[in-house]
């Protein structure tokens, strides 16, 4: 009786010992990672507000000068299950004003899941003064088909209404290198 009493309580401890240490996340790995490497101002981690998701933004390729031609961005935690980690989600190159980005935006998946460059959205990524948020607006041809306006003409001057979002609303918030003002009010 006293061995197996001896037994329970030895893994109970270990159990519990195994608990303490928690294992270092994505998100941990990849900042480590860029903490080897000096970064760009659009370089790092960057959640997206609301979600669980966090996107990896590095360098891909240089240019014969030594600018980045290009960054690449990659999924580094989903909130989707469906969206592995590692998963490039689409391709970011400056452009002539200082902290404005042409990108291309993968939305489209296949029927396994797998984000492809198909339809990829247009964006123009932009940076606040501090760096510490990415702001997004779509741009692009967009084709819409009034079919109302193939009927009689008594027909032709109905009412539609589009919806635009609030500018300024969709974008990325930066995990790290962390910004040197906070990203939530401090109170006193």
């Amino acid at each position: 009786m006293r061995e197996a009493l001896t037994a329970i309580l030895m893994l109970v401890a270990a159990s519990t010992a195994m608990a303490a240490d928690p294992l270092p996340s994505a998100a941990d790995d990849a900042a480590a990672r860029l903490a080897a490497l000096p970064l760009h101002p659009i370089e790092g981690l960057w959640s997206i507000p609301g979600h669980d998701t966090v996107i990896e933004i590095v360098r891909d390729s240089l240019a014969t000068n030594g600018e980045p031609a290009r960054y690449r961005m990659a999924v580094v935690t989903a909130d989707d299950l469906a969206v592995p980690a590692g998963t490039m989600v689409g391709t970011a190159t400056p452009t002539a004003a200082y902290g404005v980005y042409d990108s291309t935006i993968f939305t489209d998946a296949l029927p396994g899941k797998h984000l492809t460059p198909a339809e990829p959205r247009r964006v123009t990524l932009s940076l606040d003064d501090d760096d510490s948020r990415l702001m997004a607006k779509s741009y692009g041809r967009n084709v819409v088909l009034r079919w109302w306006r193939l009927l009689p003409y008594t027909l032709r001057w109905a009412l539609s209404v589009t919806e635009e979002k609030a500018p300024d609303t969709e974008g990325l918030v930066r995990i790290y290198p962390e910004s040197s003002l906070p990203q939530n009010p401090i109170y006193l």
